[in-house]
């Protein structure tokens, strides 16, 4: 997760400068930027709903 957080530190300001020659580079950068922050914000999403999951599955079995 640290290492993708550094990538969209390092490519966000790619994808938005306006200097010459910037446009090849942010169209790289940006699906990076992209892939990046789903990769650090879907896992923490689904390990969140698999807790929650299992936690009342848990709670459903002690009743």
């Amino acid at each position: 997760m640290l290492t993708s957080s550094v990538i969209i530190v390092k490519f966000l300001p790619l994808k938005c400068s306006k200097d010459a020659g910037s446009e090849i580079i942010s169209l790289i950068a940006g699906p990076m930027v992209d892939r990046m922050f789903s990769t650090v914000v879907l896992p923490l999403q689904v390990l969140a709903s698999a807790y929650l999951l299992l936690k009342q599955s848990k709670l459903g079995r002690q009743r």
